[in-house]
C-alpha cells in the first residue's frame, strides 16, 4: 500500500509504539468510474523501521517474527520481590505486561477489517467546510482498505441513515462509495441514539454479517463515530446515551467504538463514556478542522495492525496463599469483572494492535505465614510464597487460532521475621505513577465540571509534584525507556493543566483535552491529533532523566 508511517516519539507510555497512517493531501489521484471523484493516494514510501518501546524491539522487515510466533507475549513482575514479614507494607503490587509483536508489511498477513463511519451530517458540519473535510478524509480512508476488508457509512442529523451498507471494498464497491460520499451535504439537528443503533444494527444483522466469509472469523470489527456538536435528537440524556451504547455493544463484544469530537462545542465527556463501553474504545479531540485527516489516520493505523483480539487475562489467588490470607484489594482496571467469591478476576483487553504493551496492575494482601509455612522456610531461606495465578486468552488474528496460555505463578519472598524489603522494581513504580496520574486527571475533570478550578489545578499540581519526588527517587535505577515515559507524563498533566484556567478554556478545549489525556493514559493506547503531537514537541521538565 502506498502509506507513510508516522512514527509517535514524544507521546507516552506505548503509544509511541503505534503506527499511524498519514491521509496527506494527494501526490496523485487515482481515477474511478466516475470522472467527478477520486482517490487521494500519498505516494510516499512506506518507512523501513518501527519506533518501538526499546532498542531490543526495533525490527526491520529483515528479522520479522515467522509464522508460528504468538501474537503476544505475558511476563509479571512484583513491585518488591522480598517484603520480609516484619516490613510496615500489608499489601504490594503485581504488574502483569503484555507486549504484542512486530506485524509483517505485508497486506495478506494482517486481519481483515471492518469499518463502519457513523458520520454527523448535521447543518452545523457546514460551517469552515468540516463536512468536505471528512468527505475527503472518508475517501482518503477507502483508498487504504483492500478487497478483504468492509466499509459501509451511515449519516445522522435529525434522523440517521444508512448511506453505504456494509460491504467488501471491491473496485466497484469502492467506486460508488465514493460516488455516495461526494453527494453527501449538512442539514438538521444531531440524533447519535439513532447513529449509533443503525450502526450496530448494520454491522451485526447487515451486510457485514451476511457477506463475511467463514475463513475471516477475525475480522476486526469498528465503528468510528464522528460528531461536532451535542445530541438534540433522540436520546440525547448523556448518561441514557451511554447506557444505550452499552447495552447495544454489551452482545457484541468484538465491535470497538471510536470517538472523533469536532471543534469546540461537541460534548467531550459523552463521548469518552461512550468509547469506554468497549473496551478498546477510544476518545479523539479534534480542535482544529484540518486535523481530522490526521486523527483517522492515526486511528487507521491500529485498526490496520490487530494482531490480537477479545484478549483476557484471568486473576486468581493462588489456593494455598488463599489460607494465608492473600486477597485481591484492587485491579486498576475499570473493566475488570470479578469472577467468583474466592476474589478471582477477568480483565477483557479487546483489540491490540502491533508493538502495543499493556501493563494492568493488580494490588494484593500479603500473605502471612502460618507455622506450618515457617517451619518449611527452615529448609527455604528465601519463603517464597506464590501469590497470584494468571493467565491470558485471546484469538490471534496472524495464526488465525484461539490461544491459552498456562497460568503465570507470582511468587513474593516472605523472609521470617524479617523487615526486609528489597528494592522497588522500576517498571511496576512507573506504572503506578501513571494510574496515580490518570486518576488525577478523573478528579480534576469532576471538580472543573462543577466550577471548582482552583482545586482541579492543585489536583493536578500535587500529581505534578508527586511524580517529580518519585522520578527523583528512582532516577538511579532509569533506563531510557523510562524517564522518557516519566518525562511524557508531566507533559501530559502540563497540557490539561492548561485548560483548567479558566470557565472558558475549560469548556473551548480543557475538558475535552482532559478526556483525551485520562483515556490515553487509561488504555495505553495513542489517541492523537496533529495539534497534540505538535505541543508535545516542546520536551518537558524531566527530559533529562
Amino acid at each position: 500500500q502506498n502509506i507513510t508511517k508516522q512514527n509517535i516519539t514524544k507521546q507516552n507510555i506505548t503509544k509511541q509504539n503505534k503506527t499511524s497512517i498519514m491521509l496527506n493531501e494527494p501526490a496523485r489521484p487515482m481515477k474511478t468510474n466516475d470522472t467527478d471523484s477520486f482517490f487521494m493516494v500519498d505516494n510516499s514510501t512506506i518507512a523501513s523501521n518501527f519506533t518501538t518501546m526499546d532498542d531490543d524491539m526495533m525490527t526491520t522487515a529483515s528479522n520479522s517474527p515467522d509464522d508460528t510466533t504468538p501474537s503476544l507475549s505475558i511476563t509479571t513482575q512484583p513491585q518488591f520481590h522480598t517484603i520480609g514479614t516484619n516490613a510496615s507494607a500489608k499489601t504490594t503490587n503485581i504488574c502483569t505486561t503484555i507486549k504484542a509483536r512486530v506485524l509483517e508489511e505485508d497486506d495478506e498477513k494482517r486481519a481483515p477489517v471492518n469499518i463502519l463511519v457513523a458520520l454527523d451530517v448535521s447543518g452545523s458540519m457546514s460551517i469552515n467546510n468540516k463536512l468536505e473535510l471528512c468527505k475527503d478524509t472518508l475517501k482518503l480512508l477507502l483508498h487504504e482498505l483492500g478487497p478483504r476488508d468492509q466499509f459501509g457509512l451511515v449519516t445522522f442529523s435529525n434522523q440517521a441513515c444508512l448511506e453505504v451498507p456494509s460491504k467488501k471494498m471491491s473496485h466497484d464497491n469502492k467506486t460508488n462509495a465514493v460516488q455516495t460520499i461526494n453527494k453527501l451535504d449538512a442539514h438538521g439537528g444531531t440524533n447519535i441514539s439513532g447513529a449509533i443503533g443503525l450502526a450496530v444494527q448494520e454491522m451485526t444483522l447487515g451486510g457485514s454479517a451476511a457477506t463475511t466469509n467463514k475463513k475471516d472469523d477475525n475480522v476486526v470489527n469498528c465503528i468510528l463515530l464522528l460528531t461536532d456538536g451535542h445530541a438534540n435528537y433522540g436520546v440525547s440524556d448523556p448518561t441514557r446515551l451511554t447506557a444505550l451504547t452499552r447495552g447495544l455493544l454489551s452482545d457484541t463484544n468484538n465491535i470497538s467504538l471510536y470517538c472523533f469530537g469536532y471543534g469546540e462545542d461537541h460534548d467531550g465527556n459523552l463521548l469518552a463514556q461512550m468509547a469506554q463501553t468497549t473496551p478498546s474504545g477510544t476518545y479523539y479531540f479534534i480542535q482544529q478542522d484540518s486535523h481530522v485527516k490526521t486523527a483517522f489516520g492515526d486511528a487507521l493505523g491500529g485498526i490496520l495492525s490487530v494482531v490480537a483480539q477479545n484478549v483476557s487475562l484471568t486473576i486468581r489467588v493462588d489456593e494455598s496463599a488463599r489460607n494465608m490470607g492473600v486477597s485481591i484489594v484492587k485491579i486498576h482496571n475499570d473493566d475488570a469483572v470479578q469472577l467468583d467469591d474466592n476474589g478471582s478476576f477477568r480483565v477483557p483487553l479487546g483489540d491490540v494492535y502491533a508493538e502495543e504493551t499493556r501493563d494492568i496492575l493488580t494490588e494484593i494482601k500479603l500473605a502471612v505465614p502460618t507455622n506450618a509455612t515457617a517451619a518449611a522456610a527452615a529448609s527455604d531461606v528465601s519463603n517464597n510464597i506464590p501469590h497470584l495465578q494468571i493467565s491470558m486468552s485471546y484469538m490471534d488474528t496472524i495464526l488465525n487460532k484461539l490461544v491459552q496460555t498456562p497460568p503465570h505463578t507470582v511468587s513474593i519472598s516472605r523472609l521470617m521475621h524479617s523487615p526486609e524489603t528489597s528494592e522497588e522494581n522500576v517498571h511496576v513504580a512507573v506504572q503506578l505513577l501513571r494510574v496515580k496520574a490518570t486518576h488525577a486527571m478523573k478528579e480534576a475533570n469532576d471538580m472543573a465540571s462543577n466550577h471548582h478550578f482552583a482545586k482541579a489545578n492543585h489536583t493536578i499540581e500535587s500529581n505534578m509534584d508527586d511524580i517529580v519526588a518519585k522520578a527523583l527517587a528512582l532516577n538511579v535505577n532509569f533506563d531510557r525507556v523510562e524517564s522518557e515515559f516519566v518525562s511524557n507524563l508531566q507533559d501530559d498533566l502540563r497540557h490539561v493543566k492548561a485548560g483548567l484556567e479558566s470557565e472558558r478554556t475549560f469548556h473551548d478545549y480543557g475538558s475535552k483535552r482532559l478526556n483525551n489525556v485520562c483515556l490515553m493514559n487509561s488504555r495505553q493506547r495513542c489517541a492523537v491529533s496533529e495539534e497534540l503531537l505538535e505541543d508535545s514537541s516542546s520536551g518537558g521538565s524531566l527530559s533529562n532523566f
